[in-house]
């Protein structure tokens, strides 16, 4: 029998009228059904009627293979993915990377979807190269799987109806919108029922006028998205109930960006009610995984079954709002975060912080450790893993009980439809009959990547949607965004697990430049259809590159976009000083010793947070032994070192394996002292490098000249201001005081950073007071010296001041050459006097925001409590305090 070739006519009866006879609409997309439901029922004016005669293509073939007993349950597409993933990693050779299987079996289904609906040939991989091989055997294994468990593939749902299609269908009349030409299985689909005698007619496209057009070109996608989100406003200030459509046709388009940008401006805040969270138009909401309950119940899930956790994910979750007993715990867990900063606890072990005192008065928190604890994680069934997961979030408050803590209802909206997910992997049994713990949650952290949750619109009439779905659509008015020659015409897009050749035979949208260009002039003509009122824009500038116009709009006049700035409603505001004098009381408690002076240099407001009211920025962990740990541990291995040797002549005099000796004395003895934990291969790499470190300074020393030392660890208590009535005390310990042979005392600190210039130690606001201080304290003369002793590897010497010549390098002396100073007692007595007038704003309560300079807020910390960031830095604020 010859098959006689596909003819649709255009339907001449009003829609409404065939459907009203019987008739049935099929849509290309089930946007287009949902649209074409909402126009007939408005259209019929009626408060109740029966919902239309209208379906998408491929709903209406999943319908109708629900109904005939014969055809095969379809997987769904978790199901799917999951088997070609299965399929996948089978055949990949042993060892082969498989770290992006799941987007391999993506690709694998979508291209399989496409094979049966362009009926292609199967035969055709042979031989296209290797690749394509590979996809013919993962086919061939799929089918296998299919048949061996009695199910298919929704793919091939219509090649399944195409033998009885005329029966199935049960309709005599079909209408079709939306639908740019009919793929080769539709094709078929279609000449049978009318072979059948079905009447297939399209829907007539009607268009009263030529739609009033306007192009816009912006400066770039921000000034694009604010010329967007004006024009919307005043359209909807004309006539609130018009229905606008946002089309987005370039996919640079940041959705994310776009949407705060409408919110702002489109938002009434003053008509939403308390609490209430609502986004301004209809749009795609963010992925379910993204939102913050989601994202804190996820990281609690992805601990589970582990017997600890690196800090930042402890800390994470020490601060997870949705954990039971967080409002009352919440201060108590904020202290046993710091706690644990302060110890450098890079890794915490939750077996271990159990047996600890520091849950003490985390009884709550307590409990959901020892339920990660006791958490299994071998094989099971989805839904087994499904119950223990639903038990997990109510032993740990996700699903709460108590009506006291009640969820918000964007909160309850994101935990019913993370359960909808939960739920939806019971169907995994029928593809995988048991799973590992790590694979159960990282299907479900896929799922709920994959859902996305809306936020209710205060304005539903207005709805941003992609290029690709307006085909059909109707409204009021478009918006078209990215309207430029990079988005359209689209560029070809090739099914990678298919052979070029293969594609081009059979015509695949997006195989040609030519088949592209089609498919995009096609969006064009239905978007000139989808309103009377359309408004094109495009950025002439993105990603660092010009854009023009689409050539598609070619011959349309254009503006230039200008952007009104948006209109906020400011309050009444009062100004007042926010940092008033508070000068210091009498017994009034002071944090700090040299950093009060440090800080008090450096910005007034730093040392009035630090030093009175106790700000201290948070402790940050990392492996191993931090810096300021290893500098702590060198200054008690060379006060190990000098306390048994007082003299450079007993240093003189021990040989290479003594001083080898004396050196792993001292690393112990430093070890021994120090109160941090860390594990034992970072403990002996740590004393392998001070070893090395101080048999390299010993060496410096030893070509002084010959010196004894006085004092190790000598402390100092100053008074400051000197003889002022209000003081506060400065408790400083110099690290050592040495003699040499002509009686010089050179006051030594150890450091282990980078070096110094002497200019840091001048000037009224010095940025580094701590050798001025020790001068003053320890009572210098003209004969002495101040020295910072860098020791630090690869990089060991003497830099300091003194009166007279020491014969140390890197001890300069106050000659006045080389932009030395001139006058070492001058020197002593300037520090004295700028120490003393820091010290003197300090007890005046001076504490206004005014760094020195920008450099003083690189490493403050502080910047969330002084809000540098939203006043900005005043270059000239330190000079005139």
């Amino acid at each position: 029998m010859t098959m006689q070739p596909l003819n649709i006519a255009q339907c001449q009866t009003p829609v409404a009228d065939a459907l009203q006879a019987g008739a049935l609409l099929l849509t290309a997309s089930s946007s287009l059904a949902g649209d074409w439901k909402r126009r007939l029922v408005t259209a019929s004016g009626c408060a109740v009627t029966a919902t239309p005669a209208v379906e998408s293509w491929q709903r209406w073939l999943n319908g109708m293979a629900r109904t005939e007993p014969e055809i095969p349950v379809a997987y769904n597409q978790l199901q799917a993915i999951e088997l070609w993933e299965q399929i996948i990693r089978a055949d990949l050779p042993q060892g082969a990377a498989s770290a992006s299987l799941r987007g391999l079996a993506v690709h694998a289904d979508s291209a399989y979807a496409l094979m049966c609906e362009y009926r292609m040939d199967v035969n055709g991989l042979a031989g296209a190269g290797e690749e394509a091989e590979a996809f013919g055997r993962w086919q061939q294994q799929m089918q296998q799987q299919c048949r061996k468990n009695g199910r298919m593939l929704v793919a091939d749902t219509a090649a399944a109806l195409l033998p009885g299609i005329a029966s199935a269908a049960a309709c005599s009349h079909i209408l079709l919108d939306g639908f740019d030409g009919y793929t080769p299985m539709q094709q078929a689909l279609l000449l049978a029922l009318q072979q059948a005698g079905v009447n297939i007619e399209s829907v007539q496209t009607t268009r009263c006028e030529e739609p009033l057009m306007q192009l816009v070109c912006c400066r770039d996608a921000e000034a694009e998205y604010r010329h967007l989100a004006g024009a919307v406003k005043t359209m909807l200030a004309e006539n609130p109930n018009r229905r606008i459509a946002i089309v987005t046709a370039s996919r640079r388009v940041d959705e994310a960006k776009l949407g705060r940008i409408l919110d702002e401006t489109l938002l009434q805040q003053q008509a939403l009610p308390v609490g209430a969270c609502l986004q301004a138009v209809h749009m795609p909401g963010p992925a379910l995984s993204s939102m913050p309950l989601i994202s804190q119940l996820l990281h609690l899930l992805s601990l589970a079954g582990r017997s600890g956790a690196g800090f930042t994910d402890f800390s994470r979750l020490l601060f997870s709002p949705g954990l039971k007993g967080y409002q009352d715990e919440r201060l108590a867990r904020a202290g046993l975060d710091a706690l644990l900063r302060k110890h450098n606890r890079h890794y915490v072990s939750f077996k271990s912080l159990l047996a600890s005192e520091q849950l003490h008065e985390l009884k709550a928190f307590a409990d959901i450790l020892k339920q990660l604890l006791l958490w299994k994680t071998g094989r099971q069934t989805a839904g087994e893993w499904v119950r223990a997961v639903h038990g997990l979030m109510q032993t740990c408050g996700f699903l709460q009980s108590d009506p006291t803590e009640a969820r918000s209802a964007i909160e309850v909206r994101q935990l019913n439809a993370f359960r909808d997910c939960l739920s939806s992997l019971v169907s995994m049994e029928c593809v995988c009959k048991t799973l590992e713990w790590s694979r159960f949650l990282s299907l479900l952290r896929q799922v709920s990547s994959e859902t996305q949750l809306p936020l209710p619109a205060e304005l539903p009439q207005v709805s941003v949607m992609p290029l690709s779905a307006i085909a059909g659509m109707r409204y009021d008015a478009a918006f078209a965004i990215g309207m430029d020659d990079e988005a359209l015409p689209e560029p070809a897009m090739v099914q990678p697990l298919l052979p070029l050749s293969m594609q081009r035979k059979y015509n695949l949208p997006g195989a040609t430049a030519e088949s592209a260009f089609a498919a995009s002039t096609f969006l064009w003509q239905q978007l000139q259809h989808a309103a009377p009122i359309l408004c094109l824009s495009y950025a002439c500038e993105g990603e660092q590159r010009e854009l023009s116009v689409s050539p598609l709009l070619a011959g349309l006049s254009e503006s230039i976009a200008t952007v009104e700035p948006v209109e906020t409603e400011l309050a009444e505001t009062e100004s007042y000083t926010d940092t008033p004098a508070v000068p210091l009381e009498q017994n009034e408690s002071v944090y700090g010793g040299a950093s009060i002076i440090k800080n008090q240099s450096a910005c007034p407001f730093r040392a009035f947070a630090t030093h009175r009211l106790a700000i201290v920025p948070l402790d940050e962990t990392e492996p191993g032994i931090d810096a300021a740990e290893k500098g702590s541990l060198i200054h008690r291995a060379l006060e190990f070192i000098w306390r048994k040797l007082g003299s450079q002549q007993a240093l003189l005099a021990l040989d290479q394996a003594g001083r080898e000796t004396l050196i792993a004395a001292a690393v112990e003895a430093a070890f021994a002292s120090d109160r941090t934990s860390v594990s034992g291969a970072a403990r002996g790499f740590e004393q392998q490098r001070m070893a090395g470190v101080l048999a390299e300074w010993l060496e410096i020393e030893q070509r002084r000249p010959p010196f004894t030392v006085v004092k190790c660890e000598q402390p100092y208590r100053l008074q400051l201001p000197q003889a002022a009535a209000t003081q506060f005390s400065v408790n400083i310990k110099a690290d050592r005081i040495d003699k040499d042979a002509e009686g010089h005392q050179i006051l030594i600190d150890y450091k282990t950073g980078q070096g110094q210039s002497i200019g840091k130690w001048m000037g009224e606001r010095m940025s580094e007071p701590q050798l001025p201080l020790y001068a003053v304290a320890a009572g210098l003369g003209e004969h002495d010296a101040v020295a910072f002793a860098r020791v630090r590897s690869g990089d060991m010497d003497f830099e300091g001041l003194s009166g007279e010549n020491t014969g140390i390098h890197g001890i300069a002396v106050c000659d006045g050459k080389s932009r030395r100073p001139e006058d070492w007692l001058q020197v002593l007595e300037t520090w004295q006097n700028d120490i003393n007038a820091l010290a003197a704003e300090f007890v005046s309560g001076r504490s206004e925001v005014a760094p020195v300079d920008a450099s003083a807020c690189q490493y403050c910390a502080l910047e969330a409590v002084c809000r540098i960031d939203e006043t900005g830095f005043d270059s000239d604020a330190g000079a005139d305090i």
